[in-house]
């Protein structure tokens, strides 16, 4: 019952021809009704991508944390080989998806928690590679805004050892993903916080060319723009 209550949602979805709460309806259902983890796994992932989709972020990292869960429990109930490399990947999955829907919910320590735990087990995936770079340059952030508050600089050295050094993990995981958005954003990201200007646009261009969707990639070379008149 719950696949078929997956099923609907998910195939409206890919065509446009439901309203997002008939969707939603769908997936709560399907979620209601899953008698196994897999089930409510794969309900819970269409429904954080509905709500991110909404701008729903509390519910977007709600649904993405009950995925996890989901997926934890789906990895404990296998036994074979075979079957427990096919769970574990999709705990990496529903590990790595959440990270965007727990950092827009404000939700700082869980994106961490996420990014670490997928670390643990898949070091050189670029997503975390791309995850990681963006926490660390949020903590900066963070303490440049405070200096700043006290008269400080806004901005990071240019030669900042930590920001070197990011630089040349970055680089290392584009060698092997040139077109992965998310690894471009961290360069565009720690770029503007430098005043790399036109290093920066230029790795923001990359993400709006290798997903145009994704809206962090139009909406950080707006904010480089405005800051640099």
């Amino acid at each position: 019952r719950a696949v078929d209550w997956h099923h609907v949602p998910a195939t409206r979805l890919q065509r446009g021809t439901a309203a997002s709460d008939e969707i939603d309806a769908h997936l709560t259902a399907a979620i209601a009704a899953a008698r196994y983890p897999i089930h409510e796994l794969r309900a819970r992932r269409l429904a954080t991508a509905l709500a991110l989709a909404e701008a729903d972020y509390p519910a977007a990292a709600e649904h993405a944390r009950r995925a996890i869960d989901a997926a934890e429990r789906q990895l404990g109930r296998e036994r074979a080989p075979q079957r427990i490399a096919e769970a574990s990947a999709l705990l990496l999955q529903a590990q790595l998806a959440a990270f965007e829907p727990l950092r827009r919910a404000g939700d700082a320590q869980g994106a961490a928690a996420v990014v670490a735990a997928a670390r643990a087990t898949l070091p050189e995936h670029p997503d975390v590679i791309a995850f990681a770079a963006q926490l660390a340059l949020a903590e900066r952030a963070e303490a440049l805004r405070s200096e700043a508050a006290a008269g400080g600089a806004a901005r990071l050295p240019d030669d900042d050892a930590q920001a070197m050094a990011i630089d040349a993990q970055l680089e290392a995981a584009r060698t092997t993903h040139p077109e992965h958005a998310g690894l471009w954003l961290a360069q565009a990201e720690w770029d503007r916080a430098r005043g790399r200007v036109l290093a920066a646009l230029r790795a923001f261009r990359r993400v709006q060319q290798h997903d145009p969707w994704h809206i962090d990639g139009w909406l950080g070379a707006a904010r480089l723009l405005r800051e640099n008149g």
